[in-house]
């Protein structure tokens, strides 16, 4: 259902350069001036590219902590569906003994 930590931890190690660059790219475009003072003042953003990196606890954590939501989610999902069916049996059980009773009567 969800990918490995492996197979993430390839993509962001494959993807991760490539995703910074067009974001540095899709800046320059929509914001020149904006992207020519950053420039001036900070050092390249070729230099930024290169240094990015997430750690495996990060992605981890991110991963786990999405998990426990679906997990969590399910469980809810199933505390419902338990209580409608007790509830459901319940009022079956009080109806059928209303009419036997109201048969006898």
């Amino acid at each position: 259902m969800y990918p490995s930590l492996c197979e993430l931890g390839h993509v962001l190690s494959v993807d991760g350069p490539v995703i910074v660059d067009s974001m540095v790219s899709l800046c320059r475009e929509l914001c020149p001036m904006s992207s020519l003072a950053a420039e001036r003042l900070s050092p390249p953003l070729s230099s930024v590219s290169e240094q990015v990196s997430i750690p495996r606890a990060a992605v981890r954590s991110a991963l786990m902590e999405r998990a426990a939501e679906d997990i969590s989610k399910a469980l809810e999902e199933v505390k419902l569906s338990v209580v409608s069916y007790l509830t459901n049996s319940i009022v079956d059980q009080i109806l059928q003994e209303l009419y036997t009773t109201h048969k006898t009567l």
